[in-house]
């Protein structure tokens, strides 16, 4: 028997979609179903109920099978096709085994048989309902670990600005003594004092250029856009080299201009993650002739983007654990969520995954891009 309290506190702000051809037994569930969710969109058919999904998003969809213009399984499928992840529940009076292969193949998360059973509806609903409470926890401490992890990387480039910006602040001042001195001796040079104010005007807009790649750095994305990957390639380097003072070579294996449909910025912040985790790496073994290779490869189906370094590679016994949050090798203030927070951004805003292993004296990242089919 569950527990009602239990399935309340569970259930209270879930919305679900509840699809029905039969009007009477579709008015008496919708009166249960309402008094358990928050929210409860009804349809009296397969298209209805698929028209409805495509304009709301639901965490519980409840639908029976046989129904006019679109049945249950059908509707079900388009809405698995736009979500594999969308929790449905189908309702039948039939229980054909072709039915039942059919709803298999498809992914339906539970078959209920008609009549409906109450207290078996509110076991299945307590069973999926705690799975969707436990996922979103899950995602929530992942929100707050990516968000943690965004925070921290701001605050190193911050930091990296702020001594980058040291000798352009030392030259400004320099040449703003010296016109000052020249005023004070009477000996003001018109045309050094030009020069001088361009000079100092020159510097102002490469610091200002500066700021403003690093404020689009971290611009989120909201809808996946078509770019070149060269491109963000490319300028991820140039901000990487604008903040770090290196002797690093940096070469890219690329003959063709691969475009692609995703995530500009999360991709690149995931880029200039790597490479600052070889750079480390590579820093702190002080290794001779310091490298970083990027190389792209295009299939049909997805791109594959490869970035190796020399810096002596991870120990075997920390290689299963790089991706892991709050794991780190470097220092105890070291936050360990660098590589985390890639792996995290690859897999559920990137929709590609990410792997390490090592190679002859260093190790090489691997992503795996998939293409959009659109």
């Amino acid at each position: 028997m569950v527990d009602a309290k239990k399935l309340k506190l569970l259930t209270s702000n879930l919305k679900v979609l509840y699809v029905e051809d039969d009007e009477l037994l579709r008015v008496k569930t919708t009166q249960l179903l309402g008094n358990l969710f928050s929210y409860v969109t009804t349809a009296q058919d397969g298209q209805e109920g698929l028209d409805k999904y495509k304009q709301d998003k639901y965490d519980i969809v409840i639908s029976d099978i046989n129904m006019p213009n679109m049945n249950g399984i059908d509707m079900a499928k388009h809405i698995k096709d736009i979500d594999p992840n969308q929790v449905v529940i189908i309702t039948s009076a039939h229980d054909d085994t072709s039915y039942l292969l059919k709803l298999i193949d498809i992914g339906i998360d539970h078959f209920i048989l008609k009549p409906i059973d109450i207290s078996k509806l509110l076991q299945v609903i307590f069973k999926v309902a705690t799975i969707i409470d436990q996922t979103n926890e899950i995602e929530l401490k992942n929100s707050l670990l990516i968000q943690s992890s965004r925070l921290t990387a701001m605050g190193e480039m911050a930091g990296m600005i702020a001594h980058q910006w040291r000798q352009p602040l030392s030259s400004i001042s320099l040449r703003l003594q010296s016109l000052k001195l020249m005023y004070e001796f009477g000996e003001v040079d018109i045309e050094k004092s030009k020069s001088e104010i361009n000079s100092v005007n020159e510097i102002v807009q490469t610091m200002s250029k500066t700021i403003d790649d690093f404020r689009d750095f971290f611009k989120p994305n909201d809808e996946k856009t078509l770019f070149s990957l060269q491109n963000t390639i490319d300028d991820t380097l140039k901000l990487y080299n604008d903040l770090s003072d290196n002797n690093i070579t940096i070469t890219i294996d690329n003959n063709q201009d691969i475009q692609i449909k995703n995530y500009n910025n999360t991709l690149s912040q995931v880029i200039y993650a790597l490479i600052v985790n070889s750079h480390d790496a590579l820093i702190a073994n002080s290794i001779d002739n310091p490298k970083i290779d990027i190389s792209i490869i295009k299939t049909d189906k997805e791109v594959i983007l490869s970035i190796k370094d020399n810096g002596g590679g991870i120990d075997v016994d920390n290689l299963d654990k790089i991706f892991d949050p709050y794991f780190s090798t470097k220092s105890k203030n070291a936050k360990g969520l660098g590589l985390y927070n890639a792996k995290i951004a690859i897999e559920n805003y990137i929709a590609g995954n990410i792997d390490a292993k090592n190679i002859d004296d260093g190790v090489i990242f691997t992503i795996t891009i998939p293409l959009d089919d659109e």
